[in-house]
């Protein structure tokens, strides 16, 4: 899985939006290697994204804007990725092929994801995962046949999918201490049987 999905963009917004996004994405990133973001200025962004301010402006307000649009995209990206696979319905979460999938986006986008890896243990990731996660919840409940507005359903699933990304940061904090299938069978056994029944119970399942 590529760490945004643009082909999924250009479906629901302008090619020239994306196009310009796309540039501001990659030389964020770009100048992240070589300096943290609050020394990072719209200039020199312009400069590396091979934009004008003008165009940046037209997007986002600032540079720290630009990088929260960019982990909403990231967030967006991955919770698609999910449904796709099956890992993630709206009558249950697979939560050791969640921790599978997470490792397998770390290797594949390795060099990114060392770049972005510190921003994304902050705080602000986990709310935009949050609340994105919060959104395909409330969307499982509007189009399930038992739906209903029942908080406990979105919440189960919000505290579970940030869950799993805290127990897999962890584990790359920790220097991988077990094995990734003992991390996966810890998952399995912590979350699955817990939340697959709250999510059938109000989800229809």
């Amino acid at each position: 899985m590529s760490f945004i999905d643009y082909e999924s963009l250009a479906r629901i917004t302008d090619k020239r939006i994306i196009k310009s996004r796309r540039s501001i994405f990659e030389g964020l990133i770009s100048l992240l290697a070589e300096k943290p973001l609050n020394q990072i200025t719209v200039t020199e962004l312009c400069k590396r994204a091979l934009i004008n301010r003008k165009t940046f402006y037209m997007q986002y307000p600032s540079v720290d804007e630009a990088f929260h649009s960019l982990e909403e995209h990231i967030v967006d990206a991955l919770l698609n990725a999910l449904q796709k696979r099956g890992i993630l319905s709206r009558c249950q979460l697979d939560s050791d092929g969640f921790i599978r999938f997470l490792d397998e986006c770390r290797i594949e986008n390795q060099e990114v994801f060392d770049i972005i890896y510190p921003y994304l243990l902050s705080g602000d990731f986990r709310t935009v995962l949050g609340i994105a996660v919060g959104n395909v919840g409330n969307r499982f409940l509007r189009e399930s046949p038992k739906g209903d507005s029942r908080g406990i359903y979105t919440s189960a699933l919000v505290f579970s999918v940030c869950g799993l990304i805290t127990m897999y940061f962890d584990w790359l904090n920790l220097g991988k201490q077990v094995p990734l299938e003992d991390l996966t069978d810890i998952a399995h056994t912590i979350m699955t049987v817990p939340l697959n029944d709250c999510m059938s119970n109000y989800a229809g399942g």
